[in-house]
């Protein structure tokens, strides 16, 4: 589940979207860079031509490299990628400078990060690749570079297991705590199983 918090005195620069294609859940946020409309616009034009590609069936590492090709300009994106696939229990992340992916795991926090450049600065990139199997009660959360690390903390000492729908409502409410200067963008999923197959919820 995810939510967005823009900045008070442009338009989001942040997109992001949850999709669900066979037996994969797909989350992702593109950062555009800069604020306002020319940000909003490569951030929103990276994930929908993303999106299409996955469905029509490209692989992601590809697609995200076909997107950079395409949009070649002095506008450009990051792109955080993370998928789940539900048959086989593992979870895929691609990262064009986005920012960490934290997994919370056993009560402990891991930080996934990565040194790719944002898509469309230059004519080639490489984005970093990570693939783990995901275990029963696995938590992700995504953010862009509007959510400081300080506010993740204050969210994993507050919160109370639930639903992914209430423990982005608890981030929300923290976020609106203050005035953000940059849009502020999250996703969270947790892993459940369900029978043999786990699930990404």
């Amino acid at each position: 589940y995810g939510t967005s918090l823009k900045n008070p005195f442009e338009e989001s620069g942040d997109a992001y979207s949850v999709f669900r294609f066979r037996q994969s859940v797909v989350c992702m946020i593109s950062d555009g860079m800069g604020i306002g409309r020319k940000a909003g616009d490569a951030s929103r034009l990276i994930t929908n031509i993303f999106q299409r590609m996955i469905v029509c069936g490209m692989a992601q590492i590809e697609a995200i490299k076909c997107i950079n090709k395409l949009i070649q300009s002095e506008s450009y994106a990051t792109l955080d990628v993370l998928s789940f696939d539900q048959g086989q229990g593992k979870a895929y992340i691609l990262k064009s400078a986005a920012c960490p992916t934290y997994l919370i795991r056993e009560n402990e926090l891991h930080m996934i990060n990565g040194t790719s450049l944002p898509i469309g600065i230059i004519s080639q990139i490489e984005p970093d690749c990570y693939q783990m199997d995901i275990k029963e009660n696995d938590e992700f959360l995504m953010v862009s570079d509007g959510v400081t690390e300080k506010e993740i903390m204050q969210w994993l000492s507050m919160r109370k297991k639930g639903t992914a729908k209430e423990s982005v409502s608890v981030f929300l409410e923290l976020l609106k705590q203050k005035e953000r200067r940059d849009d502020s963008t999250i996703l969270y999923a947790n892993v459940s199983s369900a029978g043999n197959q786990k699930k990404a919820a």
